[in-house]
């Protein structure tokens, strides 16, 4: 069990605009919702990481970006990792 001595992440992916729907159906919202979650988090000492995903990314690319992120921060079983979608 973490006893809570590790690090906080935070990794929010937000997607607003999808290619097969109407401008007015667009979620114009996301941005700004991603912005509040990752602001309360950011509150409670987690670090937000890998920023901006979401985008146009495929669902392949955002797993190999946090599969990399992973690899590159050497992750324990102290740390803590909140994924907002």
């Amino acid at each position: 069990m973490p006893s809570g001595t590790g690090r906080r992440f935070f990794v929010a992916i937000g997607v607003s605009r999808y290619r097969n729907l109407p401008e007015e159906q667009q979620l114009g919202r996301v941005g700004a919702d991603v912005r509040a979650v990752r602001d309360l988090f950011t509150a409670f000492d987690y670090e937000p990481v890998l920023e901006g995903m979401g985008g146009y990314e495929s669902a392949n690319d955002i797993r190999e970006k946090i599969r990399r992120w992973v690899a590159d921060v050497d992750l324990t079983d102290e740390d803590v990792v909140v994924l907002y979608r």
